[in-house]
């Protein structure tokens, strides 16, 4: 089939991978453009879409139906090449940079190697913000007993000659997922595949080697704890150059397992067995020495992180000089182990030993190892007790110049700035002399970043510096930025109000919708009085007539409501429901007609609706119908449920007035007809006793009281029986 014998055959396992397809299929490209290549393409399922995307750089397809077992369907493609060399590709990543693999067969020097690996750059999001590095072996030479072996994770072999390290970068999106199901599913896909292999061939390392990943990825601890010490107990006895490698998978794996159930008692008896083992490779050690600081840091056992933090650096210093350093790690650097001295495990290190220095007050360690961590790196990645650490320390010491320079590099790397901040919260919330937190500001607010929070602290500084040329400034500033301004400590209005400065240019500066959202937050997360000293605030302040002031009042009566005020009295309860409605209503007059205001009020906010309603049912308090009364205010509760509970309790409260009104007139009406009946008596008597003046006369003032029905009776009884004469 082919006139010339190709140099490198290149293999690719297609999936229907519409996203990256073409972008794997261009890097191949690049190198069949410069080199005698062949292309084989196994399709394992793809579309007339991707199909006609594939045959546009080769008619070399070969239609495979999938059957779970990636050896055959790679073996489908290698059975085709009839290159020199050969190279297998999947379609879910591609090549950046492939000038050292053209060049290592350009150059002949291919002949002096029986494989090669390339860098595999493993994505952890498709942002390409994440990702690890890994070597991958992924070319060899083509013999007549070259095979790919397993049907998970497979591998090519058997491997003869030395291996050639190609640093040409293929990024690869086969690692991410959509969720965590999705995640969980492929791995159980992969673990019961492994599962079964181990079954046939339960002396071979490699699965178990694979199954401990897959058990860490999918965080299943006990299991992945489970499994490792059965693989120490499989393999503890052997001691092979490949068994010495891989051993070390299985001591990580356990006490990778006990760290990330919390269990340090058990992971440091597993570090403590693991590193006696000396016929680990000197990665292995570095690893478990970095995994011993993390163990111990958490403890708190810091004399004991510092030793392994320092055995760490040695045995580092001592690999990273060496001009092989990358042959070792593929010669050493097995599952968990091939980390070692990534740049996460790295800067944890150089973390620790900070740690260790600032908690004995030995603040030379920060200057030591603080640069050494690569703080503008694209990735970073520190130990989360770091940061609070540096942070104690600068409060806890006078004040040094390279404090700051440290304080701009945290503030201004993303993701840190926010532990950064959060720490220094936490201590002006619990530092009851205000000390420590004097120290911070004077560091902090010397800093030129846009956050609000280094507004914030210049305002402190400035307060207390007793420095306020720029604090008119520094309140534009800080007020300019923040979203929910109310939120702002007390102390800071405070300042304000002490230095008289004029906040309200500033308010009226604020984009209504900033406002708005501002004091939406500031209502839900405050409580009354916070609520109410900023109501005191807002009178004190603004002096003009404005919507942003109208609608704070207006959600401070509805928060004085919700938040219960006055609810076992009925008059101040009254007042507040009274202020309610008039802002309310008031407010939404700017925005809607009269009509809105009427009928089912569809087009009110409910809070408005609500508001409406209250108000009729108030005005209806002046009439004498309790029910009907009681009957509006009953249909308020549901319209706007932040206040059923306010209007339940003002409905109970009303009724009890209400009833205690009628209670007061019936016991003064009961006390006025016994009045009455004794006025009666004293008519009949002074009748009959003669004294028909004085009985007259007090017969008049009966007539006032009496309904002119019953003094007429009475009347009637006393012509009748001669005591009184019309």
């Amino acid at each position: 089939m082919h006139s010339t014998k190709p140099m490198l055959s290149i293999s690719l396992l297609a999936s229907n991978r519409k996203e990256t397809i073409r972008n794997c299929l261009e890097s191949l490209k690049l190198i069949m453009e410069q080199l005698p290549c062949e292309l084989i393409i196994v399709d394992t399922g793809c579309d007339d879409e991707v199909r006609n995307i594939l045959m546009e750089y080769t008619q070399y397809i070969i239609p495979f139906t999938w059957c779970h077992d990636f050896s055959k369907a790679r073996n489908a493609g290698l059975k085709e090449a009839v290159g020199e060399w050969f190279l297998y590709i999947d379609d879910d990543e591609w090549f950046v940079d492939v000038t050292e693999i053209v060049d290592f067969f350009k150059s002949g020097e291919y002949k002096k190697y029986g494989q090669a690996c390339y860098i595999q750059r493993n994505f952890k999001d498709y942002q390409e913000r994440q990702y690890t590095d890994s070597w991958v072996s992924r070319m060899i030479r083509l013999d007549k007993d070259t095979q790919f072996i397993s049907s998970i994770h497979e591998y090519i072999g058997p491997i003869k000659g030395a291996c050639k390290l190609l640093h040409s970068p293929a990024k690869h999106f086969g690692y991410i997922f959509d969720s965590e199901e999705e995640k969980y599913k492929h791995s159980q896909r992969n673990i019961s595949l492994l599962l079964e292999m181990l079954k046939n061939e339960r002396n071979n390392s490699r699965w178990w080697m694979h199954l401990a990943q897959e058990y860490y990825g999918v965080k299943e601890y006990q299991k992945l704890h489970d499994m490792c010490q059965d693989g120490i107990l499989q393999f503890v006895s052997k001691s092979t150059e490949i068994i010495n490698k891989e051993r070390g998978t299985f001591y990580m794996g356990r006490i990778m397992a006990n760290l990330s159930r919390f269990m340090y008692d058990n992971a440091e008896r597993d570090y403590e067995k693991a590193i006696a083992d000396k016929r680990n490779t000197q990665f292995c050690q570095a690893a478990l020495h970095a995994k011993g600081a993390a163990i111990y840091i958490k403890k708190k056992q810091y004399h004991k992180v510092e030793s392994c933090c320092r055995q760490y650096l040695e045995i580092y210093n001592e690999l990273n000089g060496r001009h092989d350093k990358e042959e070792e790690l593929m010669k050493q650097g097995s599952f968990f182990v091939r980390d070692a001295f990534d740049l996460e495990e790295r800067n944890n290190v150089y973390s620790y030993l900070i740690i260790c220095g600032l908690k004995g007050m030995d603040g030379s360690v920060l200057k030591k190892y603080f640069e050494k961590m690569e703080w503008m790196n694209d990735i970073l990645y520190v130990s989360s007790e770091l940061i609070p650490a540096i942070i104690e320390y600068f409060a806890a010491i006078e004040y040094d110049k390279y404090f700051s320079e440290i304080a701009n590099v945290l503030i201004n790397r993303k993701g840190v700035k926010e532990k950064v901040i959060k720490e220094i919260q936490r201590i002006e919330k619990e530092d009851t002399t205000q000390e420590g937190f004097k120290r911070l500001v004077r560091i902090f607010s010397q800093l030129e970043s846009e956050h609000y929070y280094i507004y914030y602290l210049r305002i402190f500084h400035a307060w207390y510096t007793e420095q306020a040329l720029t604090l008119n400034e520094d309140f534009k500033n800080l007020l300019s930025c923040v979203v929910d301004i109310f939120q702002l400590p007390i102390t800071i209005w405070n300042i304000a109000e002490a230095y008289k400065i004029d906040l309200e240019p500033m308010f009226l500066e604020t984009p209504f919708d900033r406002w708005r959202k501002g004091v939406d937050s500031f209502m839900e997360n405050s409580d009354l009085e916070g609520v109410e000293f900023r109501k005191e605030i807002i009178s004190n302040q603004c002096k003009q007539s404005n919507v942003r002031y109208d609608y704070f009042l207006m959600k401070a009566a509805e928060a004085q409501l919700v938040y219960g005020k006055s609810r076992d009295n009925y008059e101040k309860l009254r007042e507040l429901l009274d202020e309610y409605t008039k802002r309310t209503v008031a407010y939404y007059n700017r925005f809607f007609k009269e009509i809105a205001f009427q009928g089912e009020m569809e087009l009110l906010p409910l809070s408005c609706r609500a508001a409406v309603s209250i108000g009729h049912a108030m005005e209806s308090e002046s009439e004498v119908d309790l029910v009907k009364t009681l009957q509006l205010y009953k249909d308020c509760i549901g319209i706007f449920p932040s206040l059923d509970k306010t209007l339940k309790t003002y409905c109970h409260l009303f009724r009890q007035k209400e009833e205690d009104k009628i209670s007061e007139r019936r016991k003064a009406s009961e006390e006025m007809q016994g009045l009455l009946n004794e006025l009666k008596k004293k008519v009949i008597y002074l009748a009959e006793n003669g004294m028909e003046t004085d009985a007259l006369k007090t017969l008049n003032q009966l007539k006032v009281y009496m309904a002119e029905e019953e003094f007429h009776e009475l009347e009637k009884e006393l012509f009748k029986n001669g005591i009184y004469r019309q």
